[in-house]
């Protein structure tokens, strides 16, 4: 996957608690060579603490092995941060 390397910000999709299916930004942490072939990488998730829900209050959450998904954009997985 072109320009996917760790340290690259993206979001990833909340998977639970008081934010499931918004958005939050992610950087990188490991994207197993720069180019897995299913998009999966591991993830530090910057959250919005106890607003996010009991599992989010220290405001970092590890997603681990999140797939990519930028057309449905279901929770727990990640794509790329939308123009603005």
């Amino acid at each position: 996957m072109d320009g996917l390397i760790e340290g690259r910000m993206v979001h990833y999709v909340m998977h639970g608690g008081n934010s499931m299916g918004q958005h939050r930004p992610a950087i990188v942490v490991n994207a197993w060579g720069g180019n897995p072939t299913d998009g999966r990488v591991n993830l530090q998730v910057f959250t919005d603490f106890g607003n996010d829900g009991k599992e989010y209050e220290g405001g970092r959450y590890w997603a681990t092995s999140a797939p990519f998904d930028d057309t449905t954009k279901a929770p727990g997985t990640w794509h790329w941060i939308e123009r603005a």
